[in-house]
């Protein structure tokens, strides 16, 4: 039978900070120091981490450690014993730990999003298969993957994943719950706890907290990914309906059926943008999981497995958001054709407008014209010209006058000045033929 020396049963938890900090709820650990009371102290864990313990009976020691990483806070909850120990001894140690986690849920701890359960101890033999039938039975009898995964021999140690299994945490939220077992030969045990095992911000925690985001991301593809399929086959059949029923030379009597296909692409976009959200999410994660692995140069198959999980998962996405493309791409045709339309339909309206526009200038400069050459010619006492020969002249000053304005709005600099020209002609026109009649 394996001997366990100074047995460790761990739970990782996870908790969103937006969670917490939107919600106004309390820290995690302020719940596991109240319960802790006055028998709780407080030590250094080397420069950064500070542990809080208590004691919880005469054997088993709890602790809890707390840190923030980015937009998740990391909370390691601890079952110890020191000696020499049965294998047994775990399966009391998670009993124990099962109580500190529902106490916690009945005093008011926020549900953490996931969580990583953790056997480690230093041993002094190898193993046999019997040793891997026996710790399957007492630290994963019951997990969904429960075919026991090889032992590796890595850098710490020998470290395996008997199973995986889902826990429910108050009623409120389901999570898939990695099981680790770490057996570390003694002559490097002070190290390995030292330096991958007891930070938060590096070695194992770190590893699971990227692998569990990116599994938890990866949770969400099929439905991110139905909700992105629904929203492009409700914009595709809009675009059919509306390329079949609409008549785009009467577009401004259609608004009904273009205004719902922009509604179903912006739904679509919608969808689009948190398709792409996700997986900017898996690719980052995927990073840190990859570098932090590369850190502590740990190689093993163990999460070999998961990092190909979640590549498969983003070249999913990838593939899914090449495939939308071409609808929003289709999309974005028939909005820059009703947009064409209504532009063109806009500058005849703004043609006509302006014909009008122009045909009322001249009209006033026209009575403007002859009323000017009357009084004047009154208040002398002189002829006026034949009635004929002011009206020509009236016309032709109503009618390239305001043509040279409108020219000259439309930069054509030559024709401006040459209608402008021909509009003061008749001015000049009125003065001469005024004094050949009067001679």
């Amino acid at each position: 039978m394996t001997e366990l020396i100074n047995p460790n049963v761990a739970a990782i938890l996870f908790f969103s900070e937006r969670e917490l900090t939107q919600g106004g709820i309390k820290s995690p650990i302020t719940t596991y120091v109240d319960m802790a009371g006055e028998s709780g102290t407080v030590e250094e864990d080397g420069a950064i981490n500070k542990s809080f313990f208590w004691k919880l009976n005469e054997t088993d020691t709890a602790k809890v450690d707390w840190n923030l990483a980015h937009d998740t806070q990391i909370l390691r909850l601890s079952v110890l014993r020191a000696g020499n120990r049965p294998l047994a001894d775990w399966s009391e140690q998670h009993i124990a730990l099962e109580v500190l986690l529902k106490g916690a849920q009945a005093s008011g701890c926020p549900i953490p999003w996931g969580m990583t359960l953790l056997y480690s101890a230093g041993v002094k033999v190898s193993f046999t298969s019997d040793s891997f039938d026996e710790i399957q039975r007492i630290v994963a009898p019951e997990a969904s993957d429960n075919q026991l995964s090889p032992c590796e021999l890595t850098p710490f140690g020998f470290l395996w994943k008997p199973g995986a299994r889902q826990q429910e945490m108050g009623g409120k939220r389901n999570m898939w719950v990695h099981i680790l077992v770490l057996l570390t030969p003694t002559d490097r045990y002070e190290r390995v706890q030292n330096v991958f095992l007891q930070p938060l911000t590096q070695g194992l925690s770190r590893i699971e907290l990227y692998l569990q985001k990116g599994l938890h991301h990866t949770r969400q593809h099929e439905a991110v990914r139905s909700a992105l399929e629904s929203a492009r086959v409700d914009l595709q059949e809009e675009m059919l309906v509306a390329l079949r029923t609409v008549d785009f030379q009467q577009v401004h009597h259609e608004q009904q059926a273009l205004e719902e296909v922009s509604r179903k692409l912006m739904i679509f976009l919608a969808e689009k943008a948190q398709t792409e959200v996700l997986l900017n999410s898996l690719r980052s994660n995927l990073q840190s999981f990859n570098e932090h692995l590369e850190r502590m140069q740990l190689d093993t198959p163990i999460y070999t497995i998961q990092s190909t999980k979640i590549k498969r998962e983003i070249e999913q996405l990838e593939s899914d958001l090449v495939n939308v493309q071409a609808v929003s791409d289709s999309a974005y045709t028939l909005q820059d054709i009703q947009r064409s339309i209504e532009g063109n339909r806009l500058e005849r309206a703004g043609v006509l407008l302006g014909a009008a526009a122009a045909i009322l200038a001249g009209l006033a400069i026209f009575n403007n014209f002859l009323d000017i050459w009357n009084l004047s010619v009154e208040k002398s006492g002189l002829t006026l010209p034949s009635p004929w020969l002011r009206v020509l002249l009236g016309s032709a000053a109503g009618i390239f006058l305001p043509l040279g304005a409108y020219w000259a709005v439309k930069h054509l600099r030559w024709q401006a000045v040459l209608a402008l020209l021909i509009g003061l002609v008749p001015i000049v026109l009125a003065v001469v033929f005024t004094v050949m009649v009067n001679r």
